[in-house]
């Protein structure tokens, strides 16, 4: 999709960080938007911020843990815009915690909005878009969909979930006229912590609110910014690409795992064991 002057982008999960960051990208190359998230107040005010950058946007409150609401969301989008030219399914939740210390409740609710919303938006939009016979599907995911992390078991399910949806999908979907990309950004300097759920390792001598403030110094000072994960998702749009790594090292993490599962599996754990040594290997 060499030109986006004009074209219909819908974004979930679009009132901050990536979400928001997107809906500017698409919109500085002359994009009409819709901006859908929970946050309803939050869209409207994205939608009113690229209104005053003259572009034409429309917001709507979305739930897309709600099947029936992401259906909605796709024929309420082509009813009041005139078409739908790119989804971007950007949504998502944060789990932390060990496995067996997770909830069943977290478990639940991680995949009802990491893994759930990318079928009901795909079984909504896509016959649309094949009727067309042109359109582009933008999944985000996560290095944590490639990379097994120590403390991140319900986030790492929800995004090899994901990551196995939309690689299938692509190779079905190939030479159709219909275009699909996946992004895995690693971390990035977004507010997701603080919107997650976080389970306590019990070796570590810290509480919830200890972690999430770890967790925002952690991003602030490795992550990389929205705006770079924005810019790469409308380049992958342009240039039809797959596969999106805004974060070079995870390059580097997935061939030593794929080549020495071993070495990585090893390297993963050194590193667990170096941090509960940093942060104090006391039980509570």
């Amino acid at each position: 999709m060499k030109d986006l002057k004009g074209k219909v982008v819908l974004i979930t999960g679009a009132a901050n960080g990536i979400g928001r960051a997107t809906a500017l990208a698409f919109a500085s190359r002359g994009a009409r938007l819709v901006v859908a998230d929970i946050d309803g107040a939050g869209a409207e005010a994205v939608a009113a911020e690229l209104a005053g950058g003259k572009t034409d946007a429309l917001a709507l409150k979305v739930d897309v843990a709600s099947e029936e609401a992401v259906a909605g969301m796709i024929t309420e989008t082509i009813e009041k815009m005139g078409a739908l030219d790119v989804l971007v399914n950007n949504a998502g939740v944060f789990v932390t915690g060990p496995a067996e210390s997770t909830s069943m409740d977290d478990w639940k609710w991680v995949t009802d909005i990491n893994v759930w919303p990318h079928v009901y938006a795909i079984r909504a939009a896509l016959p649309y878009f094949k009727e067309r016979g042109s359109g582009h599907l933008v999944h985000v995911a996560s290095a944590a969909g490639i990379l097994g992390t120590p403390g991140l078991s319900a986030y790492c399910m929800s995004k090899f979930a994901v990551f196995g949806l939309i690689e299938s999908l692509a190779i079905s979907l190939y030479g159709s006229g219909i275009g699909v990309s996946l992004i895995c950004p690693l971390w990035v300097n977004t507010g997701l912590m603080d919107r997650g759920r976080t389970n306590v390792d019990p070796l570590l001598a810290l509480d919830e609110s200890d972690v999430r403030a770890l967790g925002r110094e952690f991003l602030q000072a490795t992550g990389i910014s929205p705006d770079q994960v924005a810019e790469a998702m409308v380049d992958a749009v342009v240039e039809e690409k797959f596969l999106v790594l805004p974060n070079p090292e995870v390059l580097k993490f997935a061939q030593i795992k794929w080549s020495d599962p071993e070495r990585y599996i090893r390297r993963a754990a050194e590193v667990q064991n170096e941090q509960r040594k940093f942060y104090g290997e006391v039980p509570r």
